[in-house]
């Protein structure tokens, strides 16, 4: 039916849309949803699921896009806080690493407004530094701190 076709799509183009406005918080995460909406797009193309079950999954995964805090994939220490969530997605699901690194990027003192700051920025880096011990993970990780406006000023 070319209605709930045209509808069908109206709903991934939105899902994409979110998924692409929230990547930069969260790599990982969302290129997982990303994956789960491609995987969804297909089945709807080769006619796997009924409309009515397809609806539910899109809901779901909606969910999931717009309050990752709320499902069972984090730990509680990590849940409530999208920085937290976004290094233990990207540190492997390292709930320890994650909260070292959330604390060093904390307790790193003179460092507000570091995005725009290169001083500042070395000091962040060095914090992350001396808890991950490598160059490559440390800017990789701090690209993920730089993202968290919310968490981190």
């Amino acid at each position: 039916d070319s209605a709930k076709h045209g509808a069908a799509e109206g709903i991934e183009n939105n899902l994409r849309r979110k998924i692409v406005e929230k990547r930069t918080v969260n790599p990982k995460y969302y290129a997982e949803m990303s994956e789960i909406l491609q995987e969804l797009i297909e089945e709807r193309k080769r006619g796997v699921e009924d409309y009515v079950k397809l609806l539910e999954k899109y809901r779901a995964l909606a969910g999931k896009i717009e309050a990752p805090e709320k499902g069972s994939r984090y730990p509680e220490h990590i849940k409530g806080k999208a920085a937290l969530r976004a290094l233990y997605d990207e540190l492997d699901q390292d709930e320890e690493l994650a909260i070292a690194v959330d604390r060093a990027v904390c307790e790193c003192h003179g460092t507000t407004g570091f995005r725009d700051d290169e001083f500042k920025q070395r000091r962040v880096k060095q914090s992350i530094y001396d808890v991950v011990g490598n160059e490559t993970d440390t800017e990789r990780i701090y690209k993920v701190v730089a993202a968290q406006t919310g968490d981190y000023q």
